[in-house]
């Protein structure tokens, strides 16, 4: 006579000579969880945790076949089980996280694309007054845009970092840095450096 995936269980820990809190304790689950598996209330406990448990009977109990859920599943002699249209309890919830990270995904490149382009300035800060003639503007834009500085492009690495060396002129120096997308929106920032050089 075939047995039931609960009687199965209780079997194993009987055999074994272990009282529902010993197997709790050896297993690092709880006696209420033993008897809940023994009773086959198993929607009463979380899938993923569910999962967890199996595996630990299978490895204390060196069994050889992994232990699997489907409405009246049975257990045919030596322990081996009845496969055919068996479906382990846990594909629906991997596939709906599966989705959900896909969806993610697709949602954050979307709204990368329709959102204006970042820009951040590392270095200079705005308004510096410098009496070196020279400046290197560093800084980050979005992988997915063209930027520029004053109407020149300029080429950024792998992930979007900049530098632009440029020549002050005495007093005021602007510079409109740019960054645009493939739908054309925008992102300007400006950015003001002074120089007067040292009497």
């Amino acid at each position: 006579m075939e047995k039931q995936l609960n009687e199965y269980l209780k079997e194993l820990r009987e055999k074994a000579n272990l009282s529902i809190d010993d197997l709790a304790k050896i297993l690092k689950i709880t006696p209420a969880q033993v008897e809940i598996l023994e009773k086959g209330e198993f929607n009463k406990i979380p899938a993923f945790v569910l999962r967890q448990i199996f595996e630990k009977y299978k490895n204390f109990f060196k069994l050889k076949e992994d232990l699997y859920i489907k409405g009246d599943i049975n257990f045919g002699k030596n322990n081996n089980f009845k496969k055919e249209n068996t479906r382990f309890i846990f594909d629906i919830p991997f596939i709906f996280i599966f989705f959900l990270l896909i969806s993610t995904l697709i949602f954050y490149q979307i709204f990368t694309l329709i959102m204006p382009p970042k820009i951040k300035i590392i270095y200079p800060p705005d308004n510096l007054i410098t009496n070196y003639p020279f400046i290197k503007i560093k800084g980050y834009t979005d992988t997915r845009s063209i930027l520029s500085i004053n109407n020149e492009i300029i080429v950024y690495d792998e992930k979007g970092y900049f530098e632009k060396d440029a020549l002050l002129k005495i007093g005021e120096n602007k510079f409109v840095l740019e960054s645009k997308n493939y739908f054309g929106l925008k992102n300007t920032k400006i950015l003001k450096i002074y120089y007067y050089p040292s009497k």
